[in-house]
């Protein structure tokens, strides 16, 4: 996983408790709750920069906030590892058929709210009830 922000450090989570290997790699120095928490939680990681040790990997999964310009990634894409975003990663486990994401720096939650309005809206027309 390529940044340890709160959507790298869940999906950390996510994947230790269904005993997958997990690597973390986070160019600034981790808060010592996360750090430690990894430490209890078996995640392997690094801080303070970005080594080769992620290229021995199967799979990279690249936070929203890294960007894809990064010499890891950029060499990551040059070799046989695959190489997606959080948000891809979160559909491809989801056994939902259909899904809304939303991404971006400003505008999350009003984008949202708007989705969560349109979505109860079509409901009631259909006589689901809101659900």
């Amino acid at each position: 996983i390529i940044g340890a922000g709160m959507t790298g450090r869940a999906l950390a989570n996510y994947l230790a408790s269904k005993d997958v290997g997990v690597f973390v790699t986070e160019k600034n120095y981790l808060h010592p709750e996360t750090r430690n928490h990894f430490q209890k939680m078996g995640i392997k990681f690094e801080e303070g920069g970005h080594s080769r040790r992620p290229l021995q990997s199967d799979l990279m999964v690249v936070s929203p906030g890294v960007p894809p310009t990064i010499d890891l990634i950029k060499e990551a894409n040059g070799s046989d590892i695959t190489t997606i975003g959080e948000v891809e990663f979160a559909f491809q486990l989801s056994p939902a058929e259909r899904m809304i994401a939303v991404t971006g720096t400003n505008g999350k939650s009003t984008t949202v709210s708007l989705i969560k309005k349109i979505l109860e809206f079509e409901s009631q027309l259909n006589g689901n009830g809101g659900e």
